[in-house]
């Protein structure tokens, strides 16, 4: 936007502009002086020391100056709003991260149904919190983590027997009613395939691939 107005105004440079009493045109050359007043102009500061005399011009400078304020509140806004996902990430990470240091997974497989309810339900919000930060955040996701235990691609989702078979116990609804029950399951992992890494693989390949663009190998 700088170069581009720069350029505008470039073209009516000096004889179409009022410059102050202690500038003088033949001084500087005419390409930093519609450099400067791009910039000062898009930065909404209004110095005045060099103002459009041209009718045209003169409406066209508030327009820019309009674009700057729009383009300033938008990236503060866009800060203010992404800035938190990253941290929602990282704490149910830092969860499951915990839960995997403490054998949990023992837990979750010989333990009872209610506890492993209890257990989950904080980790199911925070799941599908972070499952609804990468699809309305798509920038979010090439935010990296230099601490594995922080990052949701180092850290795969819980996992417990049962019946011989494994299936991921990170689930929303209701809880199940004894050992053997099925869980609605919640994995932002899904969501990561479909939105970014589009592998259309199973589970592990997906965990392993989403790992790997993370830095962490792929060995999660």
């Amino acid at each position: 936007m700088v170069i581009g107005w720069t350029l505008i105004y470039l073209t009516h440079m000096p004889q179409d502009f009022y410059f102050g009493s202690a500038l003088s045109p033949e001084q500087s050359p005419d390409t930093l002086t519609a450099l400067y007043l791009s910039l000062v102009t898009l930065a909404t500061l209004g110095f005045s020391d060099v103002t459009p005399a041209d009718p045209g011009l003169r409406l066209l400078t508030p327009f820019e100056a309009l674009l700057g304020f729009v383009l300033l509140t938008t990236a503060i806004s866009w800060i203010v709003q992404v800035y938190p996902a990253p941290g929602r990430r990282r704490s149910v990470a830092n969860r499951l991260s915990i839960l995997q240091s403490c054998r949990a997974t023992g837990v979750l497989a010989g333990g009872e149904p209610c506890v492993a309810s209890r257990m989950l339900e904080g980790v199911t919000e925070d799941a599908i919190q972070a499952e609804t930060d990468l699809l309305q955040y798509a920038e979010s996701y090439s935010f990296l983590e230099e601490e594995e235990e922080m990052s949701l691609a180092r850290n795969p989702p819980l996992r417990a027997g049962a019946g011989g078979s494994r299936k991921i116990v990170i689930f929303a609804g209701s809880p199940p009613r004894g050992r053997d029950a099925r869980c609605g399951r919640r994995e932002p992992r899904r969501c990561v395939d479909r939105a970014y890494l589009r592998t259309g693989c199973p589970t592990p390949e997906v965990l392993a691939s989403y790992s790997a663009d993370h830095g962490f190998g792929r060995h999660a």
